[in-house]
């Protein structure tokens, strides 16, 4: 298993999902604080700003040699046009392109839902593996909400996938642990339907 990742090591890599594919677990196995960590490239808290804040981001990933930044299209205020331009560009920066994904769209859908529930612009814990418990009730209308936009953020990766085909992890096919705090669904909420999971070429 370790030569396995250690054989997908290189200078400038990009790694592609929605939101709950495991891209910090990837991350985690693959790089060491010898590489500069964009983190998540495309993530602003200034909206005023963002466009700048954003193309500043990218053009210090292209000039860094060693280097790795999370992509998650759609984490913007801005349109799709824009979004898929400065994804297009990142791949063609990127010496290796790594797609997340994962099988299981309903507990995608959960664990996005209880993230949204308790984010704080100023707090990342919601989207890690130390984040709080969360004990209230997810609504329908939440998990519905949460499903749109996963759809969307989906569709973003799947387009930039048909262009840029690369090497694709599935989470469920990884020898990780779930969140020791995952919140366990009771309701009756079912997902209208599976993400079509994307085929690996690398």
């Amino acid at each position: 298993m370790l030569k396995h990742w250690s054989n997908l090591k290189a200078n400038k890599t990009i790694l592609i999902g929605a939101p709950r594919t495991g891209g910090y677990y990837v991350y985690d196995k693959l790089y060491d604080s010898s590489y500069t960590n964009f983190d998540e490239i495309l993530f602003c808290k200034n909206n005023v700003d963002c466009k700048k804040v954003i193309e500043d981001k990218i053009n210090n990933f292209n000039l860094s040699l060693k280097c790795v930044a999370k992509v998650i299209p759609g984490q913007t205020p801005f349109d799709k046009k824009f979004i898929k331009r400065q994804c297009f560009k990142l791949c063609e920066m990127a010496d290796q392109i790594i797609y997340t994904q994962r099988k299981n769209t309903f507990e995608q859908v959960i664990s996005y839902a209880v993230a949204v529930k308790q984010f704080d612009i100023e707090d990342v814990t919601p989207w890690r593996r130390n984040r709080k418990v969360f004990n209230q009730e997810l609504h329908d209308s939440d998990l519905d909400k949460a499903f749109n936009t996963l759809a969307d953020y989906h569709n973003l990766v799947t387009e930039i996938f048909n262009k840029y085909p690369s090497k694709v992890f599935t989470l469920e096919d990884l020898e990780y642990k779930p969140y020791p705090n995952r919140y366990i669904y009771t309701g009756s909420w079912t997902v209208p339907y599976n993400f079509k999971m994307l085929e690996s070429n690398g």
